[in-house]
C-alpha cells in the first residue's frame, strides 16, 4: 500500500506549481487542497489511515516508481491528508543536492528567508543545518537542508489553512491528554 503512495505521488508531478491564476500551490501535479482520489487516480500512491495530529491519511510512493526533484532523484514523497483533502506535501532528498534544489526553488518563488542552524546528532557531531522558507498565498514551502537527520533533506509545502487546523488539532489532542494524566 506504501509502494502505491509512492507511485501516484510521483506521476503527478511534473512542476511546483505556484498559485498565480487561483490555482493552488503544489508539487508537480498534486496541488494543496485536492481530494485525495486525485492522487490514488494516478496509480502511483498507496495511502494508509492515520491517526495523528498532521493527518486522518498519509499517502507515500510506491518504492518502484521513481521522481526527482529540481533534476535531483527524490527520496520519497508523501501526501499529508486531512478531511480527505491534500494539506502537506513533503519530498525527501539526498542533503547534497540541497543547493540544487535551493537554487530551482529560489528561480522560481523570489528570495527566501533563510535560517542557520547547528544539528548535533546522537554521537555529539555537528551539522550546519540551513532552512529556506517561501510564502505564496495559500502555502508556505520550507526547504530543509537536514530533515530531522544527516541523511535526508526535504522540501515540505504546507496548506496555510490546513497547517492551522492541525496546529489546533494537536493542541486540542494535548490537552486531551494532559487531562489522561
Amino acid at each position: 500500500m506504501k509502494h502505491l503512495a509512492y507511485l501516484l505521488l510521483f506521476s503527478v508531478w511534473p512542476t511546483i506549481t505556484v498559485a498565480e491564476d487561483g490555482a493552488r500551490t503544489g508539487f508537480k501535479e498534486i496541488a494543496l487542497g485536492s481530494s485525495i482520489l486525485q492522487a490514488v487516480n494516478t496509480g502511483k500512491f498507496s495511502c494508509q489511515n492515520v491517526k495523528s495530529s498532521l493527518s486522518d491519511t498519509i499517502c507515500g510512493l510506491w518504492p518502484i516508481v521513481k521522481e526527482t526533484i529540481a533534476g535531483a532523484p527524490a527520496k520519497d514523497v508523501i501526501l499529508f491528508i486531512v478531511d480527505r483533502r491534500v494539506s502537506i506535501i513533503r519530498v525527501g532528498f539526498s542533503p547534497e543536492d540541497f543547493d540544487q534544489v535551493l537554487d530551482a526553488m529560489t528561480e522560481k518563488y523570489g528570495q527566501p528567508t533563510i535560517k542557520d542552524s547547528d544539528l548535533t546528532t546522537r554521537v555529539g557531531a555537528v551539522y550546519k543545518n540551513r532552512e529556506a522558507t517561501w510564502s505564496t498565498s495559500d502555502a508556505r514551502l520550507v526547504l530543509s537542508k537536514y530533515r530531522g537527520k544527516v541523511t535526508e533533506g526535504a522540501l515540505s509545502i504546507y496548506d496555510k489553512d490546513a497547517f492551522e487546523r492541525a496546529t489546533q488539532r494537536r493542541s486540542e489532542q494535548a490537552e486531551g491528554n494532559a487531562n489522561d494524566l
